[in-house]
């Protein structure tokens, strides 16, 4: 009995003393980390649905943490639905809607926050030198039109652009009338790589200082390309999305990858059987880093997915991790020779039916979570590439500042699966006192006992 309690005991303690960590967030609803940012220190931008007294309440949580995964402060937003964030200096933007309005929410913790909400619909975000460069769609017309849009961080819109793509253009599908809309934004220097689905396929384009250097289109035959997100570094442009299927029903995640000049690189398809899905890229410095989910069946769990890239794009490696729930990493953020995995589990430990996850992954794939072993595939396919005509003006979308006041988070429930429970050490500790003394006891009386059988010497 001893034995064994020390022996959890010093799992516990291992547990404890790994340089990983993991966070879960929580609370009585359903709890979704969409974003993560690095200010000074990482901060994950959380979107939720709960009951408070009675009443439904939805909205997003800024949550600023600390090196080792501690909360160092929490507020709260109700009404706006977060979709994506950046930051510039320890300024953050995060892009959503708000009510039923398109809505950037500017965090300065000197200045306060500053909404700026517009009839355009605002997607993904990149720092653009001291300022915010926006990806974003307003219909007009009946017609969803892709922008972008520059905006100080200040909330000033300081200006926009109007891009008007022609599909029939290029080679691919010459003469078909297909929407493009706009999905992600990443920039380099002077250069911007914005990102967007266009029929079956993609469209990526270079804009350096507001003037189109290239445009192109994509298409793989069987497949319907949902492009999520693009990083740039090291000369090379990172589309990552989902490939679907029709027959059989499921899909892979992608990766693309281009030169700076727009010739395609490499294409690859990460995945297998059931439903595999990369939500975002990022530039590591070394190479890029992706997340989404791997191994979804109906009825059935899903895990959180890292892929590794080289400087070039292509997939050196990859991990699954997972509990057999329902787990997706939504965003990476690279953390020096680490990354943060922000996402969503399926709850058992709070009162959430989802909650949201915050995971720390050493950069050789360590995790103080499970690591699943099984295999998923990773193979070259055919892209087809052709140049794009895209015609760029200038657009003025309406917009106002609207006051509002981030309240500090009280809510939460906040759990720590990688590290040992305090209450549990200490009923274990004294479960072990309690066997200790037991066996104290025991021997006392079995002492007496055989004392007492000895037979005694004559008189």
């Amino acid at each position: 009995m001893i034995a064994r309690t020390a022996g959890t005991l010093a799992i516990l303690l291992l547990l404890a003393g790994s340089s990983t960590w993991a966070l879960l967030i929580g609370g009585g609803g359903f709890y979704d980390a969409v974003a993560a940012v690095n200010t000074d220190s990482p901060m994950v931008v959380v979107e939720f649905s709960r009951m408070v007294n009675d009443r439904f309440q939805s909205g997003l949580i800024l949550l600023s943490l600390d090196g080792t995964g501690r909360v160092k402060g929490a507020y709260h937003l109700n009404s706006f639905s977060p979709l994506s964030a950046a930051s510039i200096d320890g300024k953050v933007l995060v892009t959503g809607s708000y009510q039923r309005s398109g809505a950037l929410l500017l965090w300065n913790p000197r200045d306060g926050p500053v909404m700026i909400e517009s009839n355009a619909s605002f997607l993904g975000v990149s720092p653009y030198g001291e300022s915010f460069l926006v990806a974003a769609k307003e219909d007009v017309n009946g017609s969803k039109i892709p922008l972008l849009i520059s905006v100080g961080w200040n909330g000033e819109m300081k200006g926009a652009l109007k891009l008007s793509l022609n599909p029939g253009m290029g080679g691919l599908n010459a003469g078909t009338e297909e929407g493009a809309e706009i999905y992600d934004v990443v920039s380099v220097g002077s250069s911007a790589y914005a990102v967007g689905g266009m029929g079956p396929g993609l469209f990526l384009l270079r804009l350096d200082r507001g003037i189109v250097r290239w445009a192109i289109r994509a298409e793989s035959a069987g497949v319907m390309l949902e492009p999520q997100a693009v990083a740039a570094g090291h000369g090379t442009v990172v589309v990552a999305g989902v490939a679907r299927y029709r027959l059989p029903r499921r899909s892979d995640g992608f990766l693309a990858s281009f030169s700076e000049d727009g010739d395609l690189i490499d294409f690859q398809l990460v995945g297998g059987r059931g439903y595999n899905e990369i939500y975002s890229v990022r530039d590591t410095g070394r190479g890029f880093v992706a997340s989404g989910m791997g191994g979804c069946f109906l009825g059935g769990g899903c895990d959180l997915l890292l892929v590794w890239a080289d400087s070039k794009g292509s997939v050196t490696g990859w991990e699954r991790i997972g509990t057999e729930k329902v787990e997706r990493a939504n965003d990476v953020l690279p953390l020096g020779g680490s990354v943060m995995l922000v996402g969503s589990s399926e709850g058992e430990v709070t009162r959430s039916p989802f909650y949201a996850l915050a995971l720390l992954v050493e950069g050789d794939g360590t995790s103080c979570m499970p690591i699943n072993r099984r295999d998923l595939n990773v193979t070259n396919a055919r892209l087809d590439v052709a140049p794009l005509q895209v015609r760029v003006a200038p657009f003025h979308p309406s917009y106002r500042r609207v006051e509002v006041r981030l309240e500090r988070e009280k809510g939460l429930e906040i759990w720590n699966p990688c590290s040992f429970d305090p209450y549990l050490v200490k009923g274990l500790l004294i479960l072990a006192a309690a066997a200790v003394g037991l066996l104290v006891v025991i021997a006392i009386l079995s002492k007496r006992a055989f004392s007492r059988s000895e037979p005694q010497p004559p008189e």
